[in-house]
């Protein structure tokens, strides 16, 4: 799905994107360094939500959006 979605982006000319395959509890970026976080459904499988909007949180810069 994201190699799909990565050329999906190219083909649509956003350059200004990066997509990252992760563990939603453990998420690969630094803190304060994402604008927008898109879930496809993965927050409502995992066991501890409370953690993982901890740690979107944390990835998120202030007025980021989910």
């Amino acid at each position: 799905m994201v190699a799909k979605a990565r050329v999906n982006a190219q083909q649509a000319g956003l350059n200004h994107v990066t997509l990252h395959e992760a563990n939603i509890e453990n998420l690969p970026l630094p803190s304060a360094s994402a604008g927008v976080v898109i879930s496809n459904g993965a927050i409502k499988l995992t066991r501890d939500k409370v953690w993982v909007f901890r740690e979107i949180r944390r990835i998120l810069r202030p007025g980021g959006r989910l």
